[in-house]
């Protein structure tokens, strides 16, 4: 998460209960729950925090004007990062207010690409506005896709017309 000194739960400063609703339903969406898809099935994958930052709550929140970057993006957030993790275990996802391009909700390195391992998401786009949430800040119509959609990028998967 960023903050600029911004009271949490405002911007992309989000409540540590929408992260916890966008792990869930990142979760369902990997086990093949809720899917309309007939080919969707359980990939067998969870995903955690990780047992780190000031309380160890796996949320760390940096203090920084980066609220609005151009996609792939990749060096300023992770100069953020004052203790580098295992990049085999563990995943850096940053919430942004903006991504400069139309459209783009989100973006993602590939397992390639080493230092910039790390998924990057608007922010009021990571959560399932169908689960309750209170206090999350979210677009009316976000189903979490957009994280289960990185994710899929960050774990190797192209989109299904590249080559």
């Amino acid at each position: 998460a960023k903050t600029t000194d911004v009271t949490i739960g405002q911007g992309s400063n989000i409540p540590d209960e929408q992260v916890y609703n966008a792990l869930a339903a990142l979760n369902r969406q990997f086990a093949g729950f809720g899917q309309t898809d007939s080919r969707a099935v359980n990939t067998g994958i969870q995903f955690y925090l990780a047992p780190v930052g000031a309380d160890s709550s796996g949320i760390i929140r940096y203090n920084s004007p980066l609220s609005s970057v151009a996609p792939l993006t990749f060096a300023p957030l992770r100069n953020l990062v004052d203790t580098p993790l295992n990049t085999n275990q563990y995943i850096h996802i940053f919430m942004v207010d903006t991504i400069t391009a139309q459209g783009i909700m989100g973006y993602a390195s590939y397992p390639e690409t080493g230092f910039n391992h790390a998924i990057v998401v608007r922010y009021k786009r990571f959560g399932n506005t169908f689960d309750f949430c209170t206090g999350c800040n979210l677009a009316p119509d976000s189903r979490n896709k957009t994280l289960a959609h990185e994710m899929g990028h960050f774990l190797g998967l192209l989109h299904t017309d590249s080559s």
